[in-house]
């Protein structure tokens, strides 16, 4: 019988990326709304005594079934775990630093192992800096011949991680595949595969992939790769996270033991070979990074909504379409406090987001000019919300924020017509792409995004400007399925 994507659960473990997590989650949901996903977490411990918001957000996604485990219990008996609780035949491993774009497609992943039923395990690759790159290879051991054999065992001897062959073999609906020993820990596998082949949970991180894979290669598991199915990699290794991840050292001697190898093999991360990229799809346009400038009350909130519906990548943000993290840099930037202080630093947030992000905060009006050389690597593209007056004026009224100075709105110690003016001020220095946008006309709001994205050589289905257009009710408020400012 055929595998589809009913078939599938993703299994996930986590530690201590909590953000990365949610973006992962995030993008999971955005390409299969109905997958099942598995998260094992063991972050629980000194200096992490609750989780985070995202985590809550993560748990509480009715796709997602959260398992709490012991404190740093490691990533092989976290998945082993999951592979345990797992109920469906096919599972996806992710490390949650992973992010889903529209490359990465699963139904590619299941046609090879619908194609080959003696394969178990068919990775694909992974995109990170900007290149396309695999971890993959062939078993050979020296002295003995250079035998592919991990079964025999001779005193001691040297692995080699070899080329594979090629050219790919293809299935019959057109996907290209490798047929290998090692491959990277983001793959589709039959889940009785992993039954047989468990992760040793006598290790918790570094040497535990080269030693599952050499396990697979032990009973006889068949292992893939496709160049097809391509996966982003954004790495956030913080000074703690580091602590857990860097204690390779500590499991050296122990793999080597074990495999009775004479040392660690030569191999690495390499540019994929096989892989040449395809056309890329409206999703996958290279949609220019957003900032968003405007007084307070001028519509960002929906406006930035509608980017996400769109594409744009917005983060763990709140109800009204802002990031908490970009909040306080920006109340520190504009008091004059210290950022040593802030939970994250700026070019942590903008590491967090995946490309392409949409940034807003009314704060910006303040503080963009001390934004310019941390965002200068992104080259944002710069969108000035424009509202009248009298409405911005009239929104602050009815909210009872702002005060009231000789019949003038007050706004951070500024006048509406002062924050105007600021506004003009950041506009007219932006060094990179820009444009204003008129608030009050949707179709207007409809026709600015097809700008944005035609900046960029673009296009977006009319379907997604539907969506987009959906979020403007004049009727809601902020917070509600559909709400204006």
């Amino acid at each position: 019988m055929a595998y589809t994507l009913n078939d599938c659960q993703f299994l996930v473990k986590s530690f201590r990326r909590f953000a990365c997590l949610r973006r992962l989650v995030e993008s999971i949901l955005l390409f299969y709304p109905d997958a099942s996903i598995l998260i094992a977490d063991d972050s629980l411990g000194p200096g992490c005594e609750r989780l985070p918001d995202d985590a809550i957000w993560c748990k509480s996604q009715p796709n997602v079934r959260w398992f709490q485990l012991p404190s740093d219990c490691g990533l092989p008996a976290a998945r082993n775990y999951l592979v345990g609780m797992a109920d469906r035949p096919v599972i996806i491993n992710c490390d949650d630093d992973f992010v889903f774009t529209d490359e990465t497609e699963i139904e590619k992943l299941l046609d090879v192992l619908n194609h080959d039923p003696s394969i178990g395990l068919v990775a694909g690759v992974m995109r990170q800096d900007g290149r396309v790159v695999n971890y993959t290879g062939q078993f050979a051991f020296a002295p003995d011949g250079g035998t592919r054999s991990v079964a025999s065992s001779p005193p001691y001897r040297r692995l080699t991680i070899a080329t594979n062959p090629g050219p790919p073999e293809t299935t019959q609906a057109g996907t290209r595949f490798v047929r290998c020993d090692l491959a990277l820990n983001f793959f589709t596998a039959r889940r009785e595969a992993m039954l047989r082949a468990r992760w040793d949970p006598r290790l918790k991180v570094s040497w535990e992939h080269l030693d599952h894979f050499l396990e697979m290669h032990r009973v006889g598991i068949k292992v893939a790769y496709t160049p097809d199915v391509v996966v982003d990699h954004y790495q956030d290794r913080s000074p703690e996270y580091l602590r857990f991840r860097g204690r390779r050292q500590e499991y050296t001697d122990y793999v080597l033991q074990k495999w009775r190898l004479t040392g660690p093999p030569n191999h690495s991360l390499e540019p994929e070979r096989w892989h040449s990229g395809s056309p890329l799809s409206a999703l996958r346009s290279p949609l220019p990074n957003i900032v968003v400038l405007a007084i307070g009350h001028s519509g960002t909130s929906p406006f930035t909504a509608m980017l996400g519906r769109l594409g744009w990548h917005l983060g763990p943000v709140d109800e009204y379409a802002e990031l908490p993290a970009v909040r306080e840099i920006n109340e520190r930037l504009w008091r004059g406090r210290p950022m040593q202080q802030a939970s994250q630093s700026p070019e942590q947030v903008l590491r967090g987001l995946r490309q392409p992000w949409a940034i807003k905060d009314p704060r910006f009006v303040h503080t963009l000019s001390q934004w310019i050389k941390l965002i200068e690597p992104y080259e944002p593209t710069l969108v000035w919300l424009q509202r009248p007056l009298d409405q911005v004026e009239r929104s602050f009224l009815i909210r009872r924020e702002g005060t009231v100075r000789d019949g003038e709105i007050i706004s951070r110690g500024k006048t509406l017509r002062e924050l105007w003016l600021i506004c003009q001020q950041h506009y007219d220095r932006w060094p990179w792409q820009k444009l204003t946008v008129w608030w009050p006309d949707v179709a207007t709001m409809c026709a600015t995004i097809q700008q944005l994205v035609s900046l960029a050589g673009g296009r977006l289905a009319g379907q997604r400007l539907l969506a987009a257009a959906d979020i403007y009710r004049p009727d809601h408020r902020p917070g509600s399925p559909g709400w204006a400012a």
